[in-house]
């Protein structure tokens, strides 16, 4: 075999060394991001929860600090969140987007999409948006039994009405 061939072929398996151990390292990096974007999910969660707002700039960049605040303030009215499930992560290099599905106490059910940063080669929760809220409308009415009675009654005159109405119209 002619030495410039031979050179060449080295050179194609060198090359091909390079590319796959490329692959490799970017995979295994794009895994263990996956992996600590999910831990500072779940962690921005629990402190939710437990209403530990001073311990959530481990987890929150600069920019959720006013949201932090209102949390602080209306803690009292704040609901727990009985379960979350990252549905997907995206990363591109020092940002990332999450969608994540809560379910709260109540068993209301949201979407978010956080954005994340790296921030000190830490992933961060910089900002959010609803994506999909499901909220479970619960009415709670504290009305006198006899305005009920009223209601019922008017209600089915008007039903009554409307019926006779549609029979006379049929005629």
């Amino acid at each position: 075999m002619h030495p410039l061939i031979k050179n060449k072929e080295n050179k194609m398996k060198k090359i091909l060394v390079i590319v796959v151990s490329v692959f490799l390292v970017l995979g295994c990096r794009y895994k263990e991001d996956e992996q600590k974007i999910g831990s500072t999910i779940e962690r921005f969660y629990h402190l939710l929860n437990n209403k530990e707002f001073n311990d959530m700039n481990k987890v929150c960049s600069p920019n959720m600090d006013n949201d932090i605040k209102l949390w602080k303030k209306v803690r009292k009215e704040m609901v727990r969140y009985s379960s979350i499930k990252i549905l997907s992560i995206e990363t591109e290099g020092e940002k990332a987007w999450a969608n994540v599905s809560t379910t709260d106490e109540f068993g209301n059910e949201a979407i978010f999409l956080w954005n994340l940063v790296k921030i000190k080669n830490e992933w961060c929760l910089d900002n959010y948006s609803f994506i999909k809220p499901n909220i479970i409308e619960r009415k709670t009415i504290n009305t006198p039994a006899s305005t009920l009675n009223s209601i019922a009654v008017e209600s089915q005159t008007n039903t009554t009405q409307e019926s006779q109405t549609e029979t006379q119209t049929t005629k």
